[in-house]
């Protein structure tokens, strides 16, 4: 059975659908719910968003619905360290590409918000860059302060 969690954050919620310690989806979405549980994967989220560190890769995420290219991606920004950042062009040397607008590409489609941590990934020349989500760079800022890094 498929359970659903949300907790408030920054102007609204983050969103959690799983089952079996499996992450089907994680997404922000603009509405204040709180919906708890006591689960190992209430308890992690729980913990991010009282501006704790928190590692989220032990939980297993659904790649079944995407392409080879994105979990590459994914799975490579799963392993950026909380309170850390890395750029579109380290992500695509990593890869061995030559195309960092790919990333972003693939970033703008994750479906599964702070345990894939997209909002980790920012321009080369050190600035925010972009976040495909409601409330977008603010929302990205937002993250990246709750993890204490400061990005100009």
């Amino acid at each position: 059975m498929r359970h659903t969690i949300y907790l408030p954050i920054f102007r609204g919620s983050i969103k959690v659908e799983y089952e079996n310690n499996i992450i089907y989806r994680v997404e922000y979405i603009d509405e204040v719910r709180h919906v708890s549980s006591d689960d190992i994967v209430y308890q992690l989220f729980k913990r991010y968003v009282d501006g704790l560190k928190t590692d989220f890769t032990r939980l297993k995420i659904d790649l079944n619905r995407l392409t080879t290219f994105q979990r590459n991606v994914y799975q490579l920004i799963r392993e950026v360290p909380y309170g850390e950042v890395r750029s579109y062009k380290w992500v695509a040397n990593q890869l061995g590409i030559k195309a960092p607008r790919a990333i972003g590409q693939a970033l703008k489609r994750n479906p599964y918000i702070i345990i894939v941590p997209c909002h980790r990934i920012i321009k080369s020349n050190g600035s925010i860059g972009g976040y495909t989500s409601i409330h977008g760079v603010e929302l990205k800022r937002f993250l990246l302060d709750l993890e204490g890094v400061k990005i100009d």
